[in-house]
């Protein structure tokens, strides 16, 4: 419910329902289904901001205020000690979280964003990331004049088209 309410860019009911689903992810039982175990309240955040940066690019009147809540569930990548994340899903993270800076309008923090990535992307095959990376690599080039992002771009055409 949570990630439906931040598609549909309703802030109040993705909160509530959050906060829900943070309640029964602290209060695990023995019923729970085993597709639970890997669900953990960092992973509805990072979820949830992905949500949010597809409604903020197509609501202009909101965008602001929905890449602010993405950019809070979105933050860098890092996982905790002993804690190994997905290749993929730090990708897709990433991919987001660079979105959303290139939506906000923040060239240094999407050319950092993209860099990061460049260095993920030899790691995963998945046709969905890469092709969400391309999109927004184009959208990018055209934003993007300065000698870092320059540097970030070449580094995901590099990335994406390796063998």
């Amino acid at each position: 419910m949570a990630i439906a309410h931040a598609a549909s860019a309703d802030i109040s009911g993705f909160r509530g329902s959050t906060d829900c689903c943070r309640i029964l992810l602290e209060h695990r039982r023995d019923d729970d289904p085993p597709s639970l175990y890997c669900s953990t309240s960092e992973q509805v955040s990072a979820e949830a901001g992905h949500a949010f940066v597809e409604p903020a690019a197509i609501n202009p009147a909101h965008t602001g205020r929905l890449l602010a809540e993405a950019t809070t569930l979105l933050p860098p990548h890092r996982p905790r000690p002993h804690q190994r994340v997905p290749p993929r899903s730090a990708l897709l993270h990433g991919v987001h979280l660079a979105h959303s800076h290139l939506l906000a309008h923040d060239p240094g923090a999407t050319a950092a964003t993209l860099l990061q990535l460049a260095d993920r992307v030899p790691e995963v095959q998945c046709v969905r990331c890469r092709n969400l990376l391309r999109r927004i690599r184009r959208s990018a080039g055209t934003r993007m004049r300065a000698s870092d992002g320059a540097r970030a771009l070449t580094a995901v055409d590099r990335a994406l088209w390796a063998p």
